[in-house]
């Protein structure tokens, strides 16, 4: 049952009441009014329902709760009294008498598709009409007007096949308004119609050599936004040259140096020619900083594609560092609390990862300076939006440092550690996260390791946090920390955290704990020991690669061979039994159960009593081992070639091959032949890990 009560809605003198009870139980509902016009609705027990929707109340009740007290009955009353005051109209004329009684309690109806759909079809037909008219009877305001609403109606999802060559007229006036209009619908309608666009170049190049600064501005715009091979082919060079001019204003070489970027960025081809390198080079001795900064995000997307061109850039960004974050000399209106220039910094700091460290002493002195400075003056204050500033810089240095350190100069790694160790410990999310990631990559310089270590249990800890990218970056941080002096701590860490980690993190994990115990595992059977934990914990996220470098492993180590028939013996009499290990079982007991004292019967019960259950490839693995059974245990022919012959029949052609040949084995008359055939598997050739490849694969990505 629902009530419906509009907010303001006015009731009948005869029927104001002060509040309307309906008692159920021990709760109670009240509407609350006052002089007659409906508040609010307040509900004290939980059969009552009570929402808005479009300025009307709905109260909403369980039926079954109704019926408890027979409330139905008084409901309806209060509803149809409702209804026949509104019918009456009558209130004091404090209101108009309404035609429909309903109005008071259906929401009112947004506005229909149709209508909409119906106004723009009229707006189009008049645009069109006025377009098929001759260009003399239409005033330029008019025909800028109806580009604009064509533009409207197509940012609203409207198809619109018409106004194309408008914008190809428009963009040839020399009138600034009409200019601008065409240029915007170019940016936006022509963008799919490569016929149309090769219209607009010569129009586009003209603009670019003319003296006008605002119309060279809107060209650039334009090239920007479309992109293309038509505009890159054809105007690249152009805009090249408009960039190092001397005659360009700052507007035009900020526009220019973020437009060549775009092209760049779409078509690495279009580079700027090498003898043009030292003047794009020597324009980040501008003294604009907007200027500045649009040529440092350009010179960062040409490092990445013509690193050796443009390595001038190194000391100019040195001395551009120096002046902002030691002298802290900087347009006043680029200061941001109190921070000079912070997005320049962040350029300046990234472009110098591109490069190697300079041979120049004094150039490398300046930057430990400025790096220092950075590290040891960062602090947490109390306003939001300089700490965003400030330590955005200070993470950019510590990739500085990092890479710094990669190339053999040993600079400030120690801060940096120390810097970041703190970080990892404050309240403040995204601020952990860059810590430990920083610190993950700090973590591939060698003689870090020591002092990392320290303070292992502060980052297992981050282990438990509630946000899984601060997870994910603990794990990569664990993963690199690793070595022979702590492996056995964190792998006894992360296969407890592993039962209860994020499907999304298990997959990871294993991978990286397989890794690690085989990486630095001084007792092999302890290995064992990890990856068969590591197949009842996780056994879903165990992938191939990782059973099978185990089988490898014990192939090839004969000491190794009895202990692990063994485990996997014994980890098959307790249930659950997933399937990865039901495969390295199959595979290690047919080889080597002949070690252990337990009787042939009794293994192949324990696989057994698995094998129905198990998918199609492990019941072919365990076939071939069922074999060796047969060829080392004679006293097993009886069980298992019954075993044989009923797969005979599978509908799966692999198990019914593998049961012929195997029937027909059991039976053959040259058994000396069929034991060599049978005979133990040789040693794996050693070759690198599929695992390790797999996880440099990974790293390499996230890179």
């Amino acid at each position: 049952m629902e009530l419906f009560f509009e907010k303001n809605s006015v009731f009948d003198e005869k029927y104001q009441m002060e509040k309307v009870h309906c008692d159920i139980s021990m709760y109670t509902k009240i509407v609350n009014l006052k002089r007659g016009r409906v508040l609010s609705v307040e509900t004290l027990f939980s059969p009552f329902l009570i929402f808005e929707v479009s300025g009307v109340i709905q109260v909403k009740l369980s039926e079954s709760e109704l019926r408890k007290n027979d409330t139905i009955a008084r409901f309806d009353e209060f509803h149809q009294r409702n209804k026949e005051c509104e019918n009456r109209g009558e209130g004091g004329g404090e209101r108009e008498k309404k035609k429909n009684s309903d109005d008071l309690y259906v929401p009112k109806k947004k506005k229909k598709n149709k209508e909409e759909r119906e106004r723009v079809d009229k707006e189009l037909a008049k645009i069109r009409a006025a377009f098929d008219k001759p260009a003399k009877d239409l005033k330029g305001y008019a025909q800028r007007k109806y580009m604009w609403k064509i533009m409207y109606i197509y940012i609203l999802g409207y198809t619109v096949d018409f106004g194309h060559m408008q914008c190809v007229d428009l963009i040839r006036s020399q009138k600034f308004a009409e200019k601008q209009v065409g240029y915007v619908g170019v940016s936006l309608l022509l963008i799919e119609y490569t016929e149309m666009l090769r219209l607009c170049i010569q129009t586009i190049k003209n603009d670019l050599s003319s003296q006008n600064e605002v119309f060279q501005a809107l060209a650039l715009t334009c090239i920007a936004n479309v992109g293309g091979v038509e505009f890159a082919e054809a105007l690249t060079s152009d805009v090249q040259q408009l960039l190092v001019s001397g005659s360009s204003l700052a507007m035009v070489r900020k526009k220019a140096a973020l437009c060549l970027l775009r092209l760049l960025r779409q078509y690495p081809d279009n580079l700027p020619p090498a003898e043009m390198a030292p003047d794009i080079v020597r324009l980040a001795e501008q003294k604009n900083i907007g200027v500045v900064t649009s040529l440092l995000s350009l010179l960062t997307g040409l490092a990445t594609y013509d690193n050796a061109n443009y390595k001038g850039v190194v000391p100019l960004a040195i001395k551009l560092l120096h002046t902002l974050a030691i002298d802290r000399q900087c347009a006043k209106e680029y200061i941001y609390y109190r921070t000079p220039d912070p997005w320049l910094q962040i350029k300046l700091l990234r472009i110098l990862q591109y490069y190697p460290p300079l041979d120049d002493k004094t150039s490398l002195d300046k930057l430990q300076e400025i790096l220092d400075r950075i590290v040891t003056k960062t602090e947490v204050t109390q306003s939001v939006n300089k700490n965003h500033a400030d330590h955005a810089i200070l993470f950019e240095a510590m990739n500085v440092i990092i890479h710094l350190n990669l190339h053999g100069q040993k600079m400030l790694h120690e801060r940096a550690i120390h810097k970041l160790l703190h970080f990892i410990n404050v309240k403040e999310g995204n601020i952990r996260y860059l810590g430990l990631d920083a610190l993950a990559r700090l973590a591939r310089i060698g003689d870090t390791h020591p002092t990392i270590k320290r303070h292992l249990r502060t980052i297992q800890f981050s282990l438990d946090d509630n946000d899984i990218s601060i997870r994910k970056r603990a794990l990569d941080l664990l993963y690199s920390i690793c070595d022979e002096t702590n492996v056995q701590e964190i792998l006894d860490h992360l296969l407890h955290y592993l039962s209860k980690a994020e499907y999304a993190m298990r997959e990871e994990m294993v991978l990286k704990i397989a890794i690690l115990a085989e990486k630095f595992a001084t007792d092999m059977k302890w290995y064992i020991n990890i990856v068969l934990q590591l197949i009842t914990v996780a056994g879903d996220f165990v992938t191939e690669d990782v059973w099978h470098r185990v089988v490898q492993i014990v192939t090839n180590n004969e000491d190794l061979q009895k202990y692990a028939a063994q485990k996997v013996y014994e980890n098959l009499q307790n249930p659950p039994v997933h399937e990865s290990l039901l495969k390295v079982a199959g595979y290690i007991l047919g080889e080597f159960g002949h070690m252990l004292d337990s009787t042939g019967m009794d293994q192949f019960n324990a696989l057994n009593k698995h094998f129905q259950s198990a998918t199609i490839n492990t019941k072919a693995l365990l076939l071939s081992t069922y074999m060796k059974f047969v060829n080392m245990y004679e006293d097993l022919a009886s069980t298992i070639v019954p075993i044989f012959k009923n797969f005979k029949t599978s509908i799966d052609c692999e198990i019914q091959q593998r049961a012929v040949e195997y029937e027909v084995m059991t039976s053959y008359e040259n058994q000396e032949l069929i034991s060599q055939v049978w005979d133990a598997m040789p040693d794996f050739p050693e070759r690198e890990s599929n695992l390790m490849k797999i996880i440099r694969k990974r790293e390499g990505g996230k890179e």
